[in-house]
């Protein structure tokens, strides 16, 4: 769909995807902050994990703001550092709970934030991996994230694709 001329474009997932990690940089930022002031000699390692929680998003929200391929690069493994420290913090909180005196965003997988937190990097590496997302980040043969060749620009890293234009 083409836009008329001086038209504004509909807003795209990948901004509503920063503002979701605007929002929670600043809610698992205030409750980190709260907590240092208040609690931390209570549980320094739930609020330690809190304010890095709080600094993924918010790295995370300035790389999907960005349409650069830099920004694409590190969205990509801030969502995957993210991922892996929910799936990490989330399983130790439920097998250790007396490390975790007080919960952090990422305790039992972001229960007390709606699994928010556990659902977001995985929605957020899929959209990352969408031909559509690389373009506009200005990634023309970036490798794909998707298995089986989905969302790669044809011939870009597909050798079947190259042969065939040999031949």
């Amino acid at each position: 769909m083409r836009l008329a001329v001086g038209a504004r474009p509909r807003a795209e997932f990948g901004f509503a995807l920063a503002f979701l990690y605007g929002f929670l940089a600043f809610s698992a930022g205030g409750r980190a902050v709260y907590q240092l002031v208040t609690r931390f000699d209570e549980a320094p390692l739930a609020v330690c994990l809190s304010l890095g929680a709080a600094l993924v998003y918010l790295a995370a929200c300035t790389q999907l703001a960005r349409r650069t391929p830099a920004a694409w690069r590190l969205a990509v493994g801030i969502s995957s550092l993210e991922l892996a420290g929910v799936l990490l913090v989330g399983t130790v909180s439920i097998l250790r709970p007396e490390w975790f005196p007080r919960h952090t965003v990422w305790s039992a997988y972001g229960i007390g934030y709606g699994c928010v937190p556990l659902v977001l990097p995985a929605v957020c590496l899929l959209w990352l991996g969408r031909d559509r997302t690389r373009r506009a980040f200005a990634l023309v043969s970036a490798p794909s994230l998707l298995p089986s060749g989905r969302g790669m620009t044809p011939g870009a890293s597909d050798p079947l694709a190259r042969a065939k234009r040999k031949e």
